[in-house]
């Protein structure tokens, strides 16, 4: 499996975490020394920057990511890594770590039958239902209509307040 880091994640504290835990998941482990995928986050969405953006990624990532065996994942992080992964025609989409771990869950430890894992189809790798995570469900509602604990709402800069007065945050 090819695993590419995006330049963020190489930045803040890599992609050792990453390798390591794909490695203790039995695969064979193939870290990409490719730099930047060549999209830089938005930038290389741009039409002025399409030429330089396929550069740095023909450099090292795509054509290896064109070479690896039809049975091996292409793992990347980044959302800008994997677009260009897939929109730059080299016949693959990346998967994310948690997808690679979703397929393992799946699967098994002899992962995916078959050719392009990347290709099975999403309902096979979408996350736990909700109801796997009972804790981590919140709804909007009224004040007076919430049983139980309330929180007031943390909005982000921004974000657009509740059209509701009183609205509060409910954990369920």
């Amino acid at each position: 499996m090819r695993l590419h880091g995006h330049c963020h994640h190489k930045a803040t504290g890599g992609i050792a975490p990453e390798h390591d835990l794909l490695e203790k998941m039995g695969l064979e482990v193939e870290e990409l020394d490719s730099g930047c995928c060549g999209m830089a986050g938005g930038w290389g969405y741009e039409p002025d920057h399409y030429d330089v953006s396929i550069a740095c990624g023909e450099r090292v990532l795509l054509p290896k990511v064109r070479e690896a065996p039809a049975d091996a994942l292409i793992v990347a992080d980044g959302f800008s890594c994997r677009s260009q992964i897939e929109q730059a025609r080299t016949g693959r989409r990346a998967l994310h770590a948690a997808q690679v771990l979703a397929l393992a869950r799946e699967h098994g430890p002899a992962g995916p039958p078959g050719q392009y894992p990347e290709r099975l189809p999403q309902a096979r790798l979408k996350p736990a239902p909700r109801e796997a995570w009972p804790g981590l469900r919140w709804r909007w509602g009224r004040r007076s209509h919430l049983p139980g604990r309330r929180t007031r709402a943390r909005r982000s800069p921004g974000s657009c307040r509740s059209s509701a007065p009183g609205a509060y945050l409910h954990r369920e």
